[in-house]
């Protein structure tokens, strides 16, 4: 998740060499977890059909929680577990399970403890499943 502090939010996806692989969604001040999920399903899931990455990096960032004190979204922990899940299951179809998430941003520890647990549990779901 990115703000452009003179615009709007978007999501930024870049693959490849960058050229024809970038998704920008854009999603306004106060967007909330069904905004979030509704976009990755209408246009991060089709775009990924179309490119089938073989590795997903996610930029983790927790700065779109609700409760974050710049992030200007509304995201709960909740919303970022169902994120996760989508995109475990993109990470299954085309990339055999391979994907990495590095943890990036959040201005409050909280929020930042609690959507990271929610994202990590999902995680540990996928693999138990997996055994």
């Amino acid at each position: 998740m990115h703000l452009h502090l003179l615009g709007p939010l978007v999501i930024m996806l870049r693959v490849a060499d960058g050229y024809g692989y970038t998704l920008n969604i854009d999603l306004p001040k106060g967007a909330g977890d069904k905004e979030f999920i509704e976009s990755l399903k209408n246009q991060l899931i089709p775009a990924m059909d179309l490119f089938k990455p073989e590795f997903i990096l996610v930029s983790a960032g927790f700065d779109a929680h609700e409760n974050d004190l710049l992030g200007q979204l509304n995201y709960s922990g909740e919303g970022y577990k169902h994120a996760t899940d989508i995109l475990l299951n993109i990470a299954k179809q085309y990339s055999s399970g391979r994907m990495m998430f590095v943890l990036e941003g959040g201005y409050e520890s909280q929020n930042i403890q609690e959507s990271s647990e929610k994202v990590i549990n999902a995680l540990i779901t996928y693999a138990s499943n997996k055994l």
